[in-house]
């Protein structure tokens, strides 16, 4: 009897297991899984990632793909993105989408983790039916991508990386990009080299790159020209560090106003080209660009038109503002016009030159031309700037050195005339010579007068 009870109750138990089991099935799984139950199978890598219905966290998780890790994207693909009609595509669902086509991953990044730091690895895409999409904008983010993580939206017109933050070099952030494009944005990302070759497409693309750090146009690849082919009208405003003399090179046209040098000092005979504006509009400068130039809180000039921009000597700022007088960006220029160098001759028995390469026995004098109404300096060697008083600089100094002569007009230096000069120590006995008396005295000294002096010490002692 015994034996039988403990049979039976070793049988309820089994039922018991066996009814959680069936309770966790149809109460608790369910909760994993969409609706369809056809999202449990895997069709396989060549399958577009779909799915009717998706929260925040998990579209998070799918952009970024878990950077990389296999057994999550598996996860993913698996119980969570897979819709075996493959009817309507995740992103194209008007609650992160909407009637503009515009996809914001900054927006959708947001929801999860706003204090992200590392960055979002956005090759995912790949993984999505991205067909719809016509505007991307991941402006804000920090960002790791591969040459064709653009590939993934073969319909794109317009994408948006303003203050992106790159965790590699961007130069070929764009490969891959939409045949269709027409406008890309990078403002202020901290660029210094970019690959626009990669837009092959007929129509004109604007590209937006204000305020990078772009120092040649040669930092900007543009392609080769080809007719019916693509033509890039590149706006590089309030790039700051920019030295360039042309605005036009193959199939682009550089939207960047007053040519600026890296020293930002220019002279009557050196001043600034200005490139005029075209049509800023597509840029969203309806009211046009000028470059307005202040002394001090006055506007004294604005230049809007092809021209060379010379000033009175002084110190000014320049700002790039819009026709009605309003500034673009916080951006400010300094610009300094200088005197015009001044010029010099070298003196030396009676005869002028303007540079003497051999070594002058002697001290020669150089003469300063055009002092008239000048304030004008001078520095011999490593010495102290001295001001000049009437016309004449003598050189009292020995070996090779540098003479540099400046002018001072309204507080502001000129760039240093400089005049190159080797001399001997003394006009009338020749270098070799003093050489020879100085090591004959040094040998009377150590073999005679020491000498002397112990034999002297030593007869007292």
């Amino acid at each position: 009897m015994r034996h039988i009870d403990n049979s039976l109750h070793k049988l309820l138990r089994y039922i018991l297991y066996l009814a959680a089991i069936c309770i966790f099935a149809i109460v608790i799984m369910p909760t994993f899984c969409l609706e369809d139950a056809s999202v449990l199978a895997d069709p396989g890598e060549d399958k577009v990632v779909t799915a009717n219905q998706v929260d925040d966290v998990n579209l998070y998780k799918a952009l970024c793909l878990s950077y990389g890790q296999t057994p999550i994207l598996t996860e993913l693909r698996t119980n969570m993105f897979l819709d075996a009609s493959h009817t309507t595509p995740l992103l194209t669902s008007s609650k992160y989408v909407g009637q503009s086509g515009v996809l914001d991953l900054a927006y959708l990044l947001s929801l999860v983790d706003a204090e992200r730091t590392d960055p979002v690895d956005f090759e995912g895409l790949a993984y999505f039916d991205m067909s719809d999409i016509k505007v991307l904008d991941i402006s804000g983010t920090k960002i790791s991508f591969n040459r064709t993580f653009l590939s993934a939206l073969p319909n794109l017109e317009k994408i948006y990386l303003n203050d992106v933050t790159f965790s590699s070099s961007p130069r070929a952030v764009l490969g891959g990009i939409s045949n269709k494009i027409t406008y890309i944005e990078m403002k202020n990302a901290g660029v210094s080299e970019l690959d626009l070759s990669y837009i092959q497409t007929p129509n004109t693309v604007y590209v937006n790159l204000e305020g990078n750090d772009f120092e040649s146009l040669n930092d900007i690849k543009v392609g080769t020209v080809v007719e019916g082919g693509t033509f890039l009208n590149i706006n590089l405003l309030n790039c700051d560090k920019l030295n360039a003399t042309i605005n036009a090179a193959g199939n682009a046209l550089f939207e960047f106003g007053p040519a600026l040098n890296a020293r930002g000092r220019y002279t009557s005979a050196e001043p600034i080209k200005y490139f005029s504006f075209g049509d800023m509009s597509a840029f969203g400068y309806d009211d046009g660009i000028v470059f307005a130039i202040y002394s001090g809180t006055e506007r004294i000039d604005v230049y809007s038109e092809n021209t060379d921009i010379t000033l009175p000597v002084g110190n000014y700022k320049g700002y790039f503002e819009t026709n009605s007088g309003e500034k673009i960006g916080d951006k400010e220029y300094d610009i300094a016009f200088i005197p015009d160098s001044p010029k010099a001759v070298i003196v030396w028995q009676g005869k002028e030159y303007e540079e003497y390469k051999d070594k002058i026995n002697g001290r020669p004098t150089i003469r300063v031309l055009d002092t008239d109404g000048k304030e004008i300096y001078y520095m011999i060697g490593t010495g102290d700037w001295q001001k000049l008083d009437g016309d004449t600089i003598y050189a009292n100094h020995s070996g090779a050195f540098n003479v540099q002569i400046k002018v001072v007009e309204n507080g502001v230096d000129s760039d240093p005339y400089i005049i190159h000069l080797t001399t001997s120590i003394n006009g009338t006995i020749p270098d070799t010579l003093l050489f020879v008396i100085l090591l004959l005295v040094f040998v009377l000294f150590v073999f005679g007068l020491v000498p002397l002096i112990k034999w002297v010490m030593k007869r007292r002692g």
